[in-house]
Parts: structure tokens; C-alpha cells; sequence
């Protein structure tokens, strides 16, 4: 409970900063409109327009390079990502552009222009691997709306380790996330910004479609971005809604809500929720559990990409360990002080499989909260209620000490003859 009432005063903090920057921001406006037009600059107007003006026209003018000169201020703390030379609608960005991937274009961009050559640079998506990386490119088709091409690997030593035919839901799950991102910095989030997760929804609307493949998956990503509470200096929170699709057909869609802080807003929180310093990934043993969960159980062929142990089950359902490799870099692609949201995610897609008992159940759908940030040095135990043979959605709940930390839940269906699909 201190915890937590640390972090409110934390937020009320942050919102009291930004305040405090909108009005330096307007005290800024304020200066600029307290001086008027020099006369040397009212004597370039009178010489670019050919005669004096008449004291009501050079009101009007000064009143016109006054509100110039506001637009030109900047917004404290705030870099434009790239150059707005161009309308936002019309500017394509992708890997192979120049000055943080803007291209000048005279026509409005379509998802035919979009390349799947090669990948962005990996810091665009927050990963340290070029290997982990699948967006290849990017259309700003409006202001607040990005269409992103998605290429995702026909084999992966991690998403691609499964038993049955699906294509992995948390390899689209990936490439969602680094799409909105990536879109994310386009529109308005500075580089420098850390984005968390709170909470996601994915919904497979067409899975007869999306089936591992021979070869590479073209997805094209659609999203709208929205705020929900702007700040003066930064959006604290805001959202994605994303379309997936392949083959001009849409397979699916997804949801992404994300708090926005700086790194040191980030570290600060951090600091405050644990009373002092956390433990990263780096400092954590790679050893597999003695008592893992048979990778066959879970789908798996690979043990290391089983994050499961100390399975129970009893009348009142199933019960596991979160205990995943340290040394899987798919899933700790760089150093983590907590539990990334992914490695939960496979930890509630294992456990809604044991509780199925058929590992090779295809999963439709996922919705995820992330309300707390699970620590590394406490144990995370994993629950499920019991399920039936009628039994379509599987709620898993994470727990630390007796407090839930996440909550996730995953929707399946027993395997399909398919129709069609990339192959």
C-alpha cells in the first residue's frame, strides 16, 4: 500500500510538471506577442507588396506574423521525429529513407507502395537483435493512422517451435507491437520515451487463413492512434487499434494501450514501487528448472522455450511456476528488470493448454492487463480455474506474493480442417 500511494504522489507529480510546462509554454506565446513587427521587417513587406499599406492591412499583417511566429515556437521538451516539409498524409516513411524515414511523394501513398526488402533499424521497435526485428515499412496515411508492413519468418527457433499447423498467435502478437511502435514514434511519441504495456486485446477473426508457412508472411498492419488523457509535454497514455491483413483479406485484429514515460519518469517509478533497486535479467541464472513442465505438454519440442514448473492440478483447477530460460534471447531480447509481458503471455497460452489437455488447441484470441509490473525476485505463480469440454475461454491470473500483478486470457478451439492459407 505505501507502494502504491508513492506512485500516486509520483503521478500527481508528473501532472503538476506538466502544468507547469503549459504555462511556460504560454508565457513563451505571451513574449512573442508583447513585441510587434520591426520596422525593418515592416519595410520588407511594403517593399514585396509594392506600396505602403494602410494601417487597418498592416495591423492584419502584424497580427498574421505574430500567430507565425507562435507556430514556429516549439513545444517544450518536444523534437518533431522527422521533417514536416510535406503533409503528414502524403509522407511515406520506411527503412530505406533518409532523416528518421521521411520520402517526399506528390501522390497520396497506397499499401502497393510499401516494401518488404529489408528491416527497419531495430532501435525503431525497442529491440537489441536485427534477427527479432519484422517491420520492413511504413505509411503515414493520416495524421493520427499508419499502415506498417509486417514480414514474419516462416521458421524462428522460438515462435516457431509448435506442434499443429497455426501460425504462432504470439509471433502476430510481436509483430503488432513493434508495428505499433514503430507508427507510435511516427506520429507523435519521441524516441527517447519508454512505452508500457497495460493492456491488450488480439482477436484472430479469420484463423482457416493464417497457418505456418514455407514462406515469409506479408502482413500489412493498420493503426489508428488515439489519447486518452494528453499531458503539456507528453501523452501519458494512449491506444492503437490495428487491423491485420493478408492477402488483401483481414485476418484479425488487435487493441494496444500504452503509458508513455521518459526514461527517467520510467527509472523514478521503478525506484518508488520497489523502495529501492530491482534486479535485471542479466543478473538471473540460465538454468532450466528442475521441475519444468514436459515441452511436449505445452507444444513445445525445444525445453528452453518452456516457462512452466511445478505444475499442480486439483479440483479447483491448475497451478504453475512461471520459471522461463534467462538465456532465451526471443524472449529477453535485452535486459529486463521485471518480467516483459511476452514471457507472460506464454506462460498463460502453456497453462491454458495443460487445462485443455490437447497441446496442439488452437488459440483465437488473447486479452491481457498488465495493472503491475511482476518482479523478478519474487516468485510469480500462475492460476487457472478448471475447465470443461465445452470450455472456450481460460482465464489465468499471475500472482506475487497474494497480489495479482496480471491478468491474461486466452480463447481456444479445438483444431479445424483448413481451407486455405499462405503456404
Amino acid at each position: 500500500m505505501a507502494g502504491e500511494r508513492e506512485l500516486g504522489r509520483l503521478q500527481l507529480q508528473l501532472l503538476r510538471d506538466d502544468l507547469e510546462g503549459l504555462l511556460l509554454h504560454r508565457a513563451g506565446r505571451d513574449r512573442i506577442l508583447a513585441h510587434p513587427a520591426t520596422p525593418s521587417s515592416r519595410r520588407v513587406d511594403e517593399r514585396n507588396r509594392g506600396s505602403a499599406p494602410r494601417t487597418g492591412a498592416r495591423t492584419r499583417r502584424q497580427g498574421r506574423n505574430r500567430r507565425c511566429a507562435f507556430r514556429r515556437m516549439p513545444r517544450p521538451n518536444r523534437r518533431p521525429f522527422h521533417s514536416r516539409s510535406t503533409p503528414r498524409c502524403e509522407r511515406p516513411v520506411g527503412c530505406a529513407s533518409r532523416r528518421g524515414g521521411a520520402r517526399s511523394m506528390s501522390v497520396q501513398p497506397t499499401t502497393a507502395q510499401l516494401t518488404y526488402d529489408r528491416t527497419i533499424a531495430r532501435q525503431m521497435v525497442h529491440r537489441a537483435a536485427v534477427a527479432e526485428v519484422f517491420v520492413t515499412d511504413a505509411l503515414q496515411i493520416a495524421e493520427k493512422q499508419v499502415r506498417v508492413a509486417v514480414q514474419l519468418p516462416p521458421s524462428h527457433g522460438y515462435f516457431g517451435d509448435h506442434t499443429g499447423g497455426q501460425l504462432d498467435p504470439l509471433l502476430l502478437l510481436e509483430g503488432a507491437r513493434q508495428a505499433g511502435i514503430y507508427g507510435g514514434h511516427l506520429v507523435a511519441i519521441p524516441l527517447t520515451d519508454t512505452m508500457l504495456i497495460s493492456e491488450s486485446t488480439l482477436v484472430i477473426t479469420r484463423p482457416d487463413l493464417i497457418a505456418a508457412a514455407e514462406r515469409p508472411i506479408r502482413l500489412v498492419i493498420t493503426g489508428t492512434y488515439g489519447t486518452r488523457k494528453p499531458g503539456g509535454r507528453r501523452s501519458r497514455s494512449g491506444h492503437v487499434l490495428q487491423e491485420f491483413e493478408l492477402d488483401g483479406a483481414l485476418v484479425g485484429t488487435h487493441r494496444l494501450d500504452v503509458l508513455v514515460m521518459t526514461r527517467e519518469q520510467h527509472a523514478a517509478v521503478r525506484a518508488i514501487v520497489r523502495e529501492g533497486p530491482a534486479p535485471t535479467t542479466a543478473e538471473m541464472p540460465d538454468a532450466a528448472h528442475r521441475q519444468a513442465v514436459a515441452p511436449a505438454s505445452v507444444g513445445r519440442s525445444n525445453p528452453a522455450n518452456v516457462v512452466l514448473a511445478q505444475h499442480a492440478c486439483g479440483p479447483d483447477g491448475h497451478r504453475a511456476l512461471v520459471a522461463p530460460r534467462f538465456g532465451n534471447r526471443s524472449l529477453f531480447d535485452h535486459v529486463y528488470d521485471h518480467l516483459p509481458g511476452a514471457v507472460l503471455t506464454e506462460a498463460a497460452r502453456q497453462l491454458a493448454l495443460l487445462a485443455v489437455g490437447r497441446p496442439d488447441t488452437e488459440v483465437v484470441a488473447i486479452t491481457a492487463r498488465f495493472p503491475r509490473f511482476a518482479e523478478l525476485d519474487r516468485p510469480t505463480v500462475a492460476t487457472t480455474p478448471a475447465t470443461g469440454p465445452a470450455t472456450t475461454e481460460i482465464p489465468v491470473s499471475f500472482t506475487q506474493d497474494g497480489t495479482e500483478v496480471t491478468s491474461i486470457t486466452i480463447t481456444v478451439r479445438q483444431q479445424q480442417p483448413r481451407q486455405g492459407g499462405v503456404r
